[in-house]
């Protein structure tokens, strides 16, 4: 079977009709399907939409419209994710350079490596920003 045959093939595929279930309309298949055919499985009006007293029931029955949303990650693990990305691990290799640019020196100009201090203050400080910034919440997705 050539490529145009198994194309031809899937193209006259039969298109499984809508299956109506106890609890739920199961539409298979909607998107090859006329809007109108499917709002009629559904039991619904293109024009009106659902009654209150309909759309009321569909939400006891079924639930809110919203997106199941992804669980939280915890503010620890965002913290460590922050030291994943490369250009901080390049400040943290130039933090170590500093440093031990800092200890080689042989007659030491300051007290304190000061620049591998500031480079590791910042680092750390957009890290605990980042982690812990609240995300913005979740929309439902209703219309």
């Amino acid at each position: 079977m050539n490529l145009h045959q198994k194309s031809a093939a899937i193209e006259a595929e039969p298109i499984v009709p809508a299956v109506k279930t106890r609890d739920a309309p199961v539409v298979v298949a909607a998107h090859r399907e006329p809007a109108q055919t499917v709002a009629a499985m559904l039991d619904t009006d293109m024009a009106r939409g659902l009654s209150q007293a309909e759309a009321q029931k569909r939400l006891e029955q079924y639930g809110p419209n919203r997106l199941q949303s992804a669980p939280e990650t915890p503010w620890w693990r965002r913290l460590l994710e922050q030291f994943q990305n490369f250009l901080v691990i390049i400040l943290l290799v130039a933090t170590v350079i500093s440093m031990l640019e800092w200890v080689l020196q042989d007659p030491r100009e300051t007290d304190l490596p000061y620049e591998a201090i500031v480079i590791l203050l910042i680092v750390v400080l957009n890290a605990l920003l980042v982690s812990f910034r609240r995300r913005a919440p979740s929309v439902p997705c209703e219309r």
